[in-house]
């Protein structure tokens, strides 16, 4: 197991192969990286509540045609993974599976989830400002008194979500949402 000082120490000395690297159902509360592209992880059970992620980006293995379509080939693993009480700012995180994770409380602001897979998770009483969530999908998802405030939700698709006292300022459009539970 690697400890929190150790992955700080790694992350932000930038001190990793372009291997995928495995750091799964591991406790890195209180993590803090700034400065620093990540590698393909998988993080999928780990928890990382409390942590703080500034500048950082997240990388995928994608491949963008020239009309700007991008296709996924391998990205970071981040399902089932803690994210509560987190704070990511100023990041990128592009076609990282996020399914059945906790993002509870958490402060997201000036991040680009683009492509990303939020399905089934909990943004309760998250706050999302001047982030870009283009083509994510966010279906089977809770918000509960959450607020997003200018986001970009481009061809986002928000089908059977829970929104219970949600304040949303979506500032894309075809943003599709069905069956939306109340």
């Amino acid at each position: 197991m690697i400890s929190i000082k150790n992955f700080e120490e790694i992350i932000n000395n930038n001190k990793f192969t372009t291997d995928a690297v495995e750091l799964s159902g591991q406790n890195y509360q209180g993590l803090k990286i700034e400065n620093a592209v990540l590698p393909i992880l998988n993080i999928s059970k780990s928890n990382f509540s409390k942590s703080i992620f500034n500048n950082v980006v997240f990388n995928s293995e994608i491949y963008e045609s020239p009309s700007g379509e991008i296709t996924i080939i391998e990205s970071t693993n981040a399902k089932w993974t803690n994210f509560i009480s987190s704070k990511l700012t100023n990041s990128s995180f592009i076609g990282i599976n996020f399914a059945i994770s906790k993002f509870n409380k958490a402060v997201l602001e000036n991040c680009n989830f683009k492509k990303c897979c939020f399905i089934d998770c909990d943004f309760t009483g998250v706050i999302a400002e001047n982030c870009n969530f283009s083509n994510c999908d966010f279906r089977v998802s809770k918000f509960d008194n959450t607020v997003f405030k200018k986001c970009d939700t481009n061809v986002a698709c928000f089908g059977d979500v829970v929104f219970i006292n949600a304040r949303l300022s979506f500032l894309g459009q075809n943003v599709l949402i069905t069956t939306i539970k109340d």
